[in-house]
């Protein structure tokens, strides 16, 4: 998230004062999970809108759309794409302005609001880089939008990390819980670590002490947040606006994009990830996977005091999401170094390394006694989970290392049917070969 743009806005110069981010607007980036995007997944809860999946904003880019020449494999048929989602006539986080805003709480005047990220420079010599020029590719970002211009700013000089600009520096881990006390300050915003230095990159092991930390920005919960701009929400005339307000005052509240309402509400791609970015409720070390932010992972997996087998919203746990992503050194160092537990009941790592076809993860994992028949809570196997998806090399992977070929699921479904289903004929094929091969007669539903 950044910071208000200097010179552009004459609210950049203020200094503790809400009107700070008076003109911020909703933005939203990420890299949209590929499961989402595959019409024959099953663990995709929108396969059956195939609208949805085919809105070229959300739907999948495939590397020989953009390198025709290029010869892919499994591994890279698909390009992985930077998603922006920019919403200007939604307020942004710790933005208070509800006097521009119309009856159903949008803004009036989208035209004067903003939306941004920032990051540091790996390579901030350019002349010594010989960096002469950025370069991106960018889709039409108005092919369904009926706005016809908009202004893309990069800013490479010195930019303020003061995102809720008060002369403080804020880190949620070091808010006070009921066992960790520490002291702090206040700002217009909400509440600030008196100390300025950051001793660790983690918050506290104890789950019950997460609430009080993983707060956002202004180190304030709904109902604090609720308290402390009280004198806002009371202004508000229009019960719609103000309730909007109410609920969530800073708009800041993380949600998964998996969440469950988002299943139940048959939510698309674009609506999953609104709120993605959100600092209120999210972990680090879940999201830094996510994001596959190598730097941040390395720190936070070498600090003694986090712990590494909390799983997310979704029950997934780090070693889980690295396999899932095919972080294979950063997976074998918790494996290895920190004693991560790989077997824990219900989803395992290694249906993770064999839903995204990673052989060498899987190989790993087996090497290291994964349990190779573990039981999802609906009693799918990794085998399962393999032919399902296509990856051959780890259904051979399993089934050499001993996989029950034999299993059904709750459903009564076995590793041939999951690959029937999902149109992967070779491998259908050949699990039933082997079946006959093993149990001395033709497969038989």
């Amino acid at each position: 998230m950044a910071s208000t743009p200097q010179e552009r806005f004459k609210e950049a110069n203020l200094s503790d004062s809400i009107d700070y981010n008076y003109n911020r607007a909703k933005l939203a980036w990420y890299t949209i999970e590929p499961t989402l995007q595959d019409k024959n997944s099953t663990n995709n809860p929108l396969r059956a809108n195939l609208t949805l999946l085919s809105d070229p904003r959300v739907r999948q880019v495939f590397t020989n759309e953009l390198f025709p020449q290029k010869t892919t494999n499994i591994t890279d048929v698909q390009l992985p794409t930077f998603d922006l989602s920019y919403y200007p006539k939604e307020r942004g986080p710790y933005n208070f302005n509800y006097k521009d805003m119309d009856a159903s709480g949008k803004f009036i005047n989208p035209r004067d609001k903003w939306g941004g990220i920032m990051r540091a420079l790996d390579q901030t010599d350019f002349e010594t880089g010989i960096i002469e020029y950025v370069e991106f590719w960018a889709q039409d970002p108005f092919i369904k939008s009926n706005a016809t211009k908009g202004t893309l700013v990069l800013n490479l000089g010195n930019v303020s990390e003061d995102i809720l600009r008060d002369g403080r520096r804020f880190y949620e881990n070091g808010m006070p819980t009921p066992t960790i006390p520490a002291g702090i300050d206040s700002s217009t915003w909400g509440r600030v670590p008196v100390n300025p230095i950051q001793v660790t990159n983690a918050f506290s092991n104890n789950p019950e002490d997460r609430k009080y930390q993983d707060v956002g920005l202004d180190g304030l919960g709904d109902d604090d947040e609720r308290n402390k701009k009280a004198y806002v929400i009371n202004k508000i005339t229009n019960a719609n606006v103000k309730q909007h307000f109410t609920n969530d005052p800073s708009a800041d509240n993380y949600v998964w994009y998996r969440d469950a309402k988002y299943d139940a509400s048959n939510v698309g791609i674009l609506g999953r990830y609104k709120n993605f970015n959100n600092p209120q409720g999210n972990s680090a070390l879940a999201l830094a996977i996510t994001e596959k932010s190598l730097d941040v992972i390395k720190v936070l997996v070498d600090t003694p005091s986090i712990d590494l087998e909390r799983p997310n919203l979704a029950g997934e746990t780090p070693v889980m999401m690295l396999a899932y992503n095919d972080m294979y050194d950063l997976l074998v160092y918790l494996v290895d170094k920190r004693d991560v537990e790989i077997n824990k009941p219900g989803w395992t790592a290694l249906h993770y390394a064999a839903t995204n076809g990673h052989v060498r993860v899987a190989s790993y994992l087996l090497d290291k006694h994964a349990y190779i028949d573990a039981l999802s809570p609906n009693g799918t196997t990794p085998l399962m989970m393999a032919a399902r998806g296509g990856h051959i090399h780890v259904v051979k992977l399993l089934l050499d290392r001993g996989a029950d070929l034999s299993k059904r699921n709750g459903m009564k479904m076995t590793a041939i049917e999951f690959a029937e289903q999902n149109n992967q004929s070779e491998i259908a094929t050949g699990l039933k070969s082997r079946w006959s091969k093993v149990y001395g007669k033709p497969y038989a539903n």
